[in-house]
């Protein structure tokens, strides 16, 4: 359904335009841009909760971009039918007015929406045709049991506090070893917290470290600690006794993958650096600045599949959003994804893990994170809303026993396994 275009009588078909969203208990959303349109397709999803129909209500303002800030083309007050059902979809087109004091509510254009609400989440579900595709929680729900991607399985199971680090855990690194241990650590407390699969914790060791990065060998349980202040790299048992460092230290040290063979992927400006079990370079691979295939500007993430191939999230600007596969001798196999907030595209990759049938999971973008979820050639196969609202995660990892999702923000998140 193609609604009419946006009227903009000062640029005669050369606006920029985007929207804010502003609903009760959230944080102001923005959509993104759209250049020289009036006519746009913005593609934004959220969801909102409602106690009913009566007490919906989102704001919706669009703009037109220049160079010196913006410039206002119109709002309309989104509401919901009052014979709008359960479980149904409705597209609504809704006049565009522009109002101030020197306008008389003049219709500057429409906007498409399709709405629905959806009980099982207490939330509503909305897309609006005219917007960037983006998921917000329903506002203070800590438990969402269903989400609103359509995802198979990967229900939030439980919601964990760390005693730790009551206020937040930032920055942090999480991983499932082989006893289905979820191992953390977090910039706050500073701590390596240990927790069984149901999410209770059964121990934890200071890591005297002030910038810790976190990678579990999935195999074996050894535990790496990259610290990116200092550049060193520290081994440690699942007890906390520490197994030995490497000598050389590396320059931003901060995304690491621990490998099957018991040694560990690091990046740094340079590239890709491949350290054995004692901490011997063997290898570099995706060497920097070189551009084209098989090599990266600046990895966010990293992971070892089951198979042993190694899989690269690199998110440096817009032209460089994807995920580079390496086969178990290193050698580039691969890449898949662009920038962008459709499926398959990422818009800033936080973290990356693989279950145990080879599936890619990529914890992806800025505003609000959601997990995509990819087959082992990089084909998409599903995504889901990461987190709770009014947060941004940082990490994910996948047990290779059962499944099961463990997802590091200002809380601990376990899901479901995805089937």
């Amino acid at each position: 359904m193609q609604p009419p275009p946006l009227d903009d009588h000062r640029t005669a078909g050369f606006s920029d335009p985007f929207a804010v969203i502003e609903a009760p208990g959230m944080k102001e959303m923005k959509t993104a841009i759209v250049k020289k349109n009036l006519n746009p397709t913005w593609n934004y999803r959220w969801v909102q909760e409602a106690e009913s129909r009566d007490h919906f209500t989102a704001h919706v303002t669009v703009y037109d971009d220049d160079l010196i800030g913006k410039d206002y083309m119109g709002e309309v007050d989104l509401l919901l039918p009052s014979d709008l059902l359960h479980q149904e979809s409705r597209v609504l087109q809704v006049p565009l007015k522009a109002k101030g004091k020197h306008v008389k509510d003049e219709v500057a254009g429409f906007l498409t929406f399709e709405v629905k609400i959806d009980n099982t989440i207490k939330g509503l579900v909305t897309d609006a045709l005219a917007g960037v595709d983006l998921t917000v929680d329903p506002s203070q729900v800590e438990k969402l049991s269903i989400n609103s991607s359509g995802s198979r399985g990967c229900q939030l199971i439980t919601t964990i506090t760390s005693k730790l680090a009551p206020h937040k855990w930032s920055l942090a690194s999480v991983a499932i070893d082989s006893e289905d241990r979820i191992i953390l650590v977090d910039n706050e407390s500073h701590a390596v917290q240990i927790f069984d699969a149901a999410g209770n914790e059964t121990s934890n060791f200071p890591s005297a470290l002030r910038y810790p990065h976190l990678s579990v060998n999935a195999s074996g349980g050894c535990i790496y600690l990259a610290d990116s202040e200092d550049g060193t790299l520290d081994k440690f048992d699942v007890s906390g006794n520490h197994l030995g460092n490497t000598a050389q230290r590396q320059a931003f040290l901060n995304v690491i993958a621990a490998l099957s063979n018991g040694g560990v992927a690091t990046h740094t400006f340079e590239g890709i650096q491949i350290l054995d079990a004692d901490g011997k370079v063997t290898k570099a691979i995706a060497k920097a600045p070189k551009p084209g295939p098989g090599h990266l500007l600046l990895a966010r993430a990293m992971a070892e599949d089951p198979n042993g191939r190694l899989l690269v999230a690199e998110a440096h600007n817009s032209d460089s959003m994807k995920i580079m596969v390496f086969d178990a001798d290193y050698n580039f196999l691969f890449e898949f994804g662009k920038h962008g907030t459709g499926d398959g595209e990422f818009d800033y990759q936080r973290s990356i893990a693989c279950d145990a049938a080879g599936r890619i999971y990529v914890l992806d973008g800025q505003l609000q994170s959601r997990v995509q979820i990819f087959s082992p050639e990089g084909k998409f196969l599903s995504s889901f809303v990461a987190g709770g609202a009014k947060d941004s995660p940082t990490a994910i990892a996948v047990s290779r026993k059962t499944g099961q999702i463990a997802i590091l923000g200002s809380y601990l998140y376990i899901y479901s396994p995805f089937h």
